[in-house]
């Protein structure tokens, strides 16, 4: 019989230097068309985004004002009754600014803003305003200048409808009866 034979031996390797792969001409570039094409579409894709954005935008920023006044409405409830002063919500620049005010006597002829992040003065984002209210029943185009609350629980109790550009709103509802405050869409 016959040894095995060693093939590892008997493989040849070869290596080939590196070879230089050309994929243009040196001196070529881009041509006017297709640099003319790409910024078409650039701002096509541009243009979609932002329209599409701004929708949804427009509809945040609409929740979060009616989330921040319902906010202030529900603390100055809870304030009016744990403090036993009548609270209010003061609306100042045509609707656009509020914030939340305490009497400075049970009587409730001065008022003064409360003295944290609540009496702090708000802004309405620029694509929200004030639609309108509806107070005791009644529908209104304009709102109140102020929005008591007394500490019997007593007070304002209806609608205020915010708006974006968008024609889209959400209602702040207050019960007459519980003072309960709740969102509708």
């Amino acid at each position: 019989m016959s040894e095995p034979i060693n093939v590892r031996f008997l493989v040849r390797t070869r290596v080939s230097p590196p070879q230089r792969v050309v994929w243009a001409q040196p001196n070529a570039g881009f041509t006017l068309v297709e640099m003319l094409l790409v910024v078409v579409l650039l701002a096509t894709l541009t243009g979609t985004l932002t329209v599409s954005l701004r929708g949804r935008l427009d509809s945040h920023a609409l929740r979060i004002a009616a989330r921040d006044l319902a906010a202030a409405v529900r603390f100055s409830i809870s304030e009016a009754r744990l403090t036993r002063l009548p609270h209010r919500i003061a609306f100042q620049d045509g609707w656009t600014c509020y914030r939340v005010e305490r009497a400075e006597s049970a009587a409730g002829s001065e008022y003064v803003p409360v003295k944290n992040l609540a009496g702090r003065m708000r802004t309405l984002a620029k694509q929200v305003h004030i639609a309108g209210a509806s107070v005791d029943g009644e529908s209104r185009d304009d709102v109140p200048e102020f929005l008591p609350q007394y500490p019997a629980g007593e007070g304002f109790s209806g609608g205020i409808q915010l708006a974006n550009r968008t024609g889209e709103t959400m209602t702040i509802e207050i019960s007459p009866v519980t003072g309960q405050v709740r969102i509708v869409e």
